[in-house]
């Protein structure tokens, strides 16, 4: 068996390695000196042949290699760090490196990669890359994607000697890779609202001291939160425990139709990165809406009196103050007629601002009506409690003067009228047990013409349960107030025109039509007429059914008490 015998120097100062020893060494065998050490021999002989002889300088083992990467690091400390922090993440060769141009590392920072870019090192055996955290970055432990992520991107990386370097990277995860030699976290994620409860524009419960809860995306570091829209006095206290915010308000909600508008602001997450201020809001129930529908109607005066007859304190509506609606309460723990002006003044305020719909599909025993002239009884089912009535019609022509109170003592009643829109409501509520007394009353429709006016209607039983629904169109007749003869339409007509009189009481009545001669062409007489607005339709026929020829004519009405006669046109 062959061996090699060395006679070997190793000095050990800073880089250098310095011993001197004898050794025997197996063929095949390899010294290997650690980097940046320095290797000075005696002599070496390598199969009685002389390689060094004394004198010769100290020689670098890797003097004419390739300069290979030993591993990659970071200059930051180990933590978390997030948008626009910077880091320096380091690459470490056998030997010293000389570099142009700009190489990169594509870091893993999910989809896509980040990328680190040369910014510092030539010249030495330690090149500095730089990443900035963005927007959509993440790592739990950042490390770089492959072996191969670092590219020379049109760039160089050249030992000193000019020789090509091997740029492969320690696998990622493996001893010598940045994830091995640093814990370094990367979040570029702004936090966001991952659930509201309850949901923002929800309505929160009048008269509760609720809690609201936000769940965030991740945990937060801070964040602020004010109260920027209030309708009557709310105070709050604010907990954030990791990443869960929960307001609490400390008082009830006790301003009717209040909103609540929670402005959060500086969301930190841990990272530092700060999310874009947002804003929760909520309503607050509407005092005497019971089934939130941010109405107060027929239903509402329905639960109202079921908590009457139960006695449901928890519902109560007075006594009230301030100017609806946003009316605050004070419970007395009673009901009496605090209660029964809140839902009035509530109903009118709704009234205002949210006319009933119309109904489209009738349901149960319709309504029934009896008419007198003017008067109008309107009666319905005698186990309902609670009726609403909704007049429409034209303005311009009726007008709906009054109303009389049905006879029952344990009645709300409550009315509103639009006269500029032809929309009257009429709600009637009994808080009595008598369900037998007679549900009906009477108004008085005043009509310049026959018109018909539209109701809708509704009833509910006792239970809140609904009854009967539905419209019903009543015809009203007019009463005028004095004799009338208005001019015919159309004037000048062919063939046909259109004669109106009014007759404030029945009479004996006459309408005579004359050619400018004075003769009678047409006559029409009614023994009987009764009180109201009458149309004669004249074809331009004489009594004898032929047509008149073309010219003025004249036409008079007459009754025991007036004559008015005017003119008219025929044309060819």
């Amino acid at each position: 068996m062959k061996h090699y015998i060395l006679s070997l120097v190793f000095l050990f100062y800073s880089s250098f390695l310095f011993a001197q020893s004898e050794i025997e060494v197996p063929q095949g065998a390899m010294i290997k000196v650690p980097p940046g050490a320095y290797l000075c021999a005696e002599k070496i002989i390598v199969d009685g042949n002389i390689l060094f002889i004394p004198g010769d300088l100290c020689v670098t083992p890797n003097a004419g290699r390739i300069a290979t990467i030993l591993e990659a690091s970071a200059l930051n400390a180990d933590g978390l760090y997030g948008i626009g922090d910077e880091i320096k993440v380091t690459v470490t060769y056998s030997k010293e490196v000389s570099v142009t141009g700009l190489p990169l590392i594509a870091l893993a920072t999910d989809n896509p990669p980040s990328a680190a870019g040369y910014s510092d090192g030539s010249g030495s055996d330690q090149l500095i890359f730089t990443y900035i955290v963005k927007e959509g970055d993440n790592s739990l432990d950042l490390d770089y994607v492959s072996a191969s992520a670092l590219v020379l991107n049109n760039g160089t990386i050249r030992s000193l000697d000019q020789q090509e370097t091997d740029n492969t990277l320690p696998l990622p995860g493996t001893v010598g890779s940045l994830q091995a030699n640093k814990d370094i976290a990367v979040d570029g994620i702004f936090a966001s609202v991952q659930n509201v409860n309850p949901k923002s524009g929800n309505t929160l419960p009048f008269n509760a001291s609720p809690s609201i809860t936000i769940n965030f995306s991740e945990d937060l570091e801070r964040l602020t939160v004010d109260l920027v829209q209030s309708h009557g006095d709310a105070s709050f206290i604010p907990t954030l425990n990791g990443n869960i915010l929960q307001i609490d308000l400390i008082d009830q909600l006790a301003t009717s139709n209040a909103t609540l508008a929670f402005k959060l602001d500086d969301i930190t997450d841990l990272a530092g990165n700060v999310s874009p201020p947002l804003t929760i809001s909520y309503d607050v129930a509407i005092l005497a809406d019971f089934n939130n529908d941010q109405k107060v109607n027929a239903q509402d005066l329905s639960v109202f009196v079921q908590n009457w007859t139960s006695k449901d304190l928890s519902q109560e509506l007075g006594p009230v103050s301030g100017q609806r609606p946003f009316l605050t309460i004070t419970p007395d723990g009673k009901y009496d007629l605090s209660d029964i002006m809140a839902f009035t003044g509530m109903w009118h305020w709704s009234r205002k601002s949210n006319p009933a719909p119309r109904i489209i599909s009738n349901l149960g025993e319709e309504i029934a009506h009896t008419q007198d002239g003017q008067n109008v009884n309107i009666s319905w089912r005698s186990d309902a409690v609670v009726a609403q009535l909704d007049f429409r019609y034209d303005p311009s022509i009726v007008s709906i003067r009054n109303s009389l109170t049905m006879d029952n003592m344990d009645l709300i009643e409550v009315s509103h009228s639009d006269s500029i829109n032809g929309h009257h409501t009429y709600a009637f509520a009994q808080l009595g047990d008598n369900l037998q007394r007679e549900k009906a009353f009477s108004m008085i429709i005043d009509s310049r013409l026959s018109q018909m006016v539209e109701i809708d209607y509704r009833l509910y039983a006792k239970d809140g349960e609904l009854l009967a629904k539905g419209r019903k169109f009543i015809q009203v007749e007019s009463v005028p107030t004095t004799y009338a003869l208005y001019d015919n339409y159309p004037n000048p007509f062919n063939p046909e025109t259109n004669i109106t009189f009014a007759l404030p009481n029945s009479d004996q009545v006459s309408l005579r039509i004359y050619n400018m001669l004075g003769q009678v062409v047409r006559a029409y007489d009614l023994s009987n007429a009764g009180p109201g607005y009458h149309d004669i339709r004249w074809d331009g026929t004489n009594d004898e059914g032929f047509k008149v020829g073309a010219g003025v004519y004249l036409y008079q009405l007459q009754t025991r008490e007036y004559v008015k006669t005017k003119k008219m046109i025929l044309l060819k």
